[in-house]
């Protein structure tokens, strides 16, 4: 969290969590270029 001090970092169970879920969400996501050769056979199909 920021605040007037600076940056505040949490450390809790629910945080672990969180980053856990976003780290797998990483590693699940397509790179840059297969996002856009996904979206470019997609807007294929609708042509």
């Amino acid at each position: 969290m920021e605040g007037p001090a600076g940056a505040l970092y949490v450390e809790s169970v629910e945080a672990e969590r969180i980053a856990g879920m976003y780290d797998r969400l990483e590693k699940a996501a397509l790179t840059e270029s297969e996002s856009v050769g996904f979206v470019a056979a997609l807007a294929e199909e609708f042509e």
